[in-house]
């Protein structure tokens, strides 16, 4: 039996997940918040489960606890050559702010991960406006147009594509964008940068040298295109 860890398991997307990965021949265990689990506070104890297929994790909490539950899972997920899979927002892309920063943290650790581990594959998934995942006015009509597939994401595509990555053996390292096309509005018609990838900052290229490195690149190949055409 292949044994895995969900985090936000009562969350709509860590439901279907579990759902799915349980249909798939995974002994699930869920960790959240609903169950007297928090991630921020609570000591992790994995009872009977000596060693880890796949971890999702869900939960919205942070690098912090990220790193925490990493350090957790790590060596029981050596011992099975299992994979980590964590989630994003494209939100970062597009926004500056304690959330868009937050992702952008998060995606860079996971990379991190991916490299100090070779024996466990790490990835990211990494979302557009997900239906009934947020309260407010998150599926509002006028958020439509920015999706150009016409409707929002559901939680059952979230957890198809998670059981894709838990199943992608040849996977590390990589962010999976899952989006309705979002993140083609981040380019232009011929698929070159446009202006609004979020600004970076003195500090961001001392925590983040090689995301600095990559905005660098991106920055200058947009403005050498912008004076070709």
């Amino acid at each position: 039996m292949k044994n895995a860890i969900i985090t936000g398991s009562c969350s709509p997307i860590g439901s279907a997940v579990t759902a799915l990965l349980a249909s798939e021949g995974f002994n699930i265990t869920g960790w959240c918040r609903c169950k007297g689990f928090d991630l921020k506070k609570t000591d992790i104890d994995f009872g009977e489960i000596p060693e880890l297929d796949a971890v999702i994790h869900v939960s919205e909490v942070g690098p912090a606890p990220l790193l925490k539950i990493w350090d957790a899972v790590k060596s029981r997920l050596i011992a099975r050559k299992g994979v980590f899979v964590g989630l994003s927002s494209v939100w970062h892309l597009t926004h500056d702010g304690a959330y868009a920063e937050s992702k952008r943290e998060q995606e860079a650790l996971m990379r991190d991960m991916a490299l100090w581990s070779p024996h466990i594959r790490v990835n990211c998934l990494r979302l557009g406006h997900i239906a009934g995942e947020k309260r407010g006015s998150r599926e509002s009509p006028e958020l439509l147009g920015e999706i150009p597939l016409g409707r929002f994401g559901t939680a059952q595509d979230v957890a198809e594509a998670v059981s894709f990555i838990v199943r992608s053996g040849w996977m590390t390292g990589s962010t999976l964008t899952l989006d309705g096309g979002m993140s083609l509005k981040l380019t232009d018609a011929k698929g070159w940068p446009i202006k609004n990838y979020p600004k970076m900052s003195f500090v961001h290229a001392i925590k983040y040298p090689r995301r600095f490195m990559e905005y660098c690149r991106f920055k200058m190949v947009g403005a050498l295109f912008r004076m070709l055409s």
